[in-house]
């Protein structure tokens, strides 16, 4: 049984949830289920927050399969967290996940520091969007911000370490004691990375929780594509005018697909298979077309540069024929289960030929 360790780092706040020092981390590959549920934090009575509660996926294996919801209370002193977990092939062993946070009866005993930030950290669907950024700290301290694109595959002038935000720039923490900023990631069609890099302005501004530059990743995977083309090498049958379909859908996400083919002959049909039409009668080729020479599939977390397979299923399938039809007619037809992954800028092709799976009569 896979578990993660659950660490608090905090001062002067209590933990609702104190005694749960660890979490299960079993799971359906390829899911996401809750695996922390309101998990709540309070400061203590006659105390504020010089860093607001946060959570630190970076002790983990692989920290884009966490995902957190943070609901905070600035009127009753509580934090309130949910954390989800992609269930990877493989779990790993040693994932440490850690909250950290600071109340104090005087918060200007932490003067001149920046403390931590929050912002949405998952994978970025293709079509991009904007997403906040909020850096916690004290009032009018300043440091510096820029977001690099930097594509993990690319050719020609495609664009790395592009800055979003015109370039670095100076921000200064407000009298709240946040900045807040929104970020606006734009479409792709490339497997890419997006840096949001901080920086000291001042020597030793940085708190205890931040190195000087942090930098935080945000993954996006370009759409993906799967395409079913139907022929027919020898049988001469008449295909229908369409024969190939063509399916799109975001990285990690399970999508079902209907297909129906007809095809027509003179002379009268039938199965070729006294097993019928199976899944071994359709072909799949990975990366046909790419633009990108990956070349080791990643099973198990993802990294820089590698393709994850498309996954396919098939069901349902079976063969329809009508020989009472002029001209004769069968009825090819079934549902695609696509687990749809990243094909290194080309393409998932199955294929079917009529030739395997039909005859004359």
């Amino acid at each position: 049984m896979a578990r993660a360790t659950i660490k608090t780092f905090l001062t002067n706040i209590t933990d609702g949830a104190s005694s749960t020092v660890s979490t299960s981390l079993d799971g359906v590959p390829f899911t996401t289920s809750t695996i922390i549920s309101s998990r709540v934090f309070t400061k203590k009575t006659n105390n504020k927050y010089i860093v607001e509660p946060f959570v630190s996926f970076k002790n983990t294996s692989i920290p884009s399969n966490y995902s957190h919801t943070r609901t905070h209370d600035a009127s009753a002193g509580t934090t309130t967290f949910i954390i989800k977990y992609t269930h990877p092939l493989k779990p790993p062993k040693t994932d440490i996940i850690e909250f950290f946070g600071e109340a104090k009866t005087s918060v200007a005993a932490s003067s001149n520091k920046i403390h931590s930030y929050k912002t949405d950290e998952s994978f970025l669907s293709s079509t991009g969007g904007p997403r906040n950024l909020v850096v916690y700290g004290d009032p009018h301290v300043a440091l510096t911000l820029d977001v690099l694109k930097t594509p993990k595959r690319y050719s020609g002038s495609f664009g790395e370490n592009v800055s979003l935000i015109g370039g670095e720039s100076t921000v200064v923490i407000g009298p709240d004691g946040k900045y807040k900023t929104k970020i606006n990631y734009p479409p792709t069609a490339l497997l890419t990375d997006y840096q949001i890099k901080l920086t000291e302005y001042t020597s030793d501004s940085f708190g205890i929780n931040l190195n000087s530059p942090t930098t935080v990743t945000v993954t996006q995977y370009p759409e993906c594509e799967v395409r079913l083309t139907l022929s027919d090498s020898a049988l001469g049958t008449t295909l229908p005018s369409t024969t190939t379909y063509k399916y799109f859908g975001e990285f990690n996400t399970t999508k079902y697909a209907k297909f129906a083919y007809v095809v027509t002959k003179s002379v009268n049909l039938a199965v070729k298979q006294a097993k019928g039409f199976t899944a071994l009668d359709l072909k799949k080729v990975d990366r046909t077309s790419a633009s990108i020479s990956d070349t080791t599939e990643v099973a198990v977390g993802f990294f820089e540069g590698e393709y994850r397979e498309t996954r396919v299923g098939y069901q349902d399938l079976k063969i329809t024929i009508d020989n009472d039809l002029s001209p004769n007619q069968a009825v090819i037809e079934g549902v695609l289960k696509i687990d749809f992954g990243y094909d290194s800028g080309g393409h998932s092709l199955i294929t079917l030929n009529v030739n395997d799976i039909l005859k004359n009569a």
